[in-house]
């Protein structure tokens, strides 16, 4: 959110009524609008659904009392308004009588993108060494391009803990299983407690590269 205005420069910049405001890419939001860069026409609907509460949200910071003791915070973000804009494009007239003869003709227009699918394991076995889960994909018309792994250690709905931060649960290898096929096909080891990770984070780097069809030097 830091790049829409909500953390600048280090903490979110409030008026003296407590109120902020941001901008936010819809790309960052829809994924459709990474995939599909075409120009579009004709009437779209943006549904968005919040969450029961604003604990993943807001990180409150424990302050203490002269008397002894911490004051207990809660906090809560109430949306006053939002708003959307749209760059909007005036074609010439003969592309506008292209734009009307196929709206007459009710053409579909075909949108593909990349959709996420989020599966979620509750909790590692505790005190195991290796852990096995198997996940079920879709269709066959829908198979998977990318898979990312990642862990998370007492987040959910905790206002004390960064949700948008995650832990490395002292892992030292991941391997996916995909058809009878091993990735990576070599086993590579992790040591996070001694800093050795710049495997992950080349594959890390390597992901963002061809997920966003862009070079980028970290």
């Amino acid at each position: 959110m830091s790049i829409g205005g909500w953390n600048y420069p280090n903490k979110p910049h409030l008026n003296k009524q407590h109120k902020f405001s941001l901008v936010m890419r819809m790309d960052h939001l829809f994924n459709v609008l990474n995939d599909y860069t075409l120009v579009t026409c004709g009437n779209q609907i943006f549904r968005l659904i919040r969450a029961r509460n604003d604990n993943d949200f807001i990180i409150i910071t424990e302050k203490p009392i002269a008397s002894g003791g911490i004051i207990d915070t809660t906090a809560k973000i109430i949306i006053e308004s939002l708003e959307l804009r749209v760059k909007h494009i005036f074609p010439n007239d003969e592309i506008k009588i292209e734009l009307i003869e196929s709206i007459k003709k009710d053409r579909s227009i075909l949108i593909p993108f990349r959709k996420w699918e989020l599966n979620e394991l509750p909790a590692i076995t505790a005190g195991a060494k290796r852990e096995i889960w198997s996940v079920k994909t879709s269709a066959s018309v829908e198979r998977p391009r990318f898979v990312i792994v990642c862990f998370q250690t007492d987040k959910r709905s905790n206002v004390k803990a960064n949700a948008i931060c995650f832990d490395d649960a002292n892992v030292s290898s991941i391997r996916l299983s995909l058809n009878g096929e091993y990735w990576p096909n070599e086993r590579i080891q992790h040591d996070f407690k001694n800093d050795d990770y710049m495997m992950a984070f080349h594959d890390y780097t390597e992901f963002y590269s061809s997920y966003s069809n862009c070079n980028i030097l970290f």
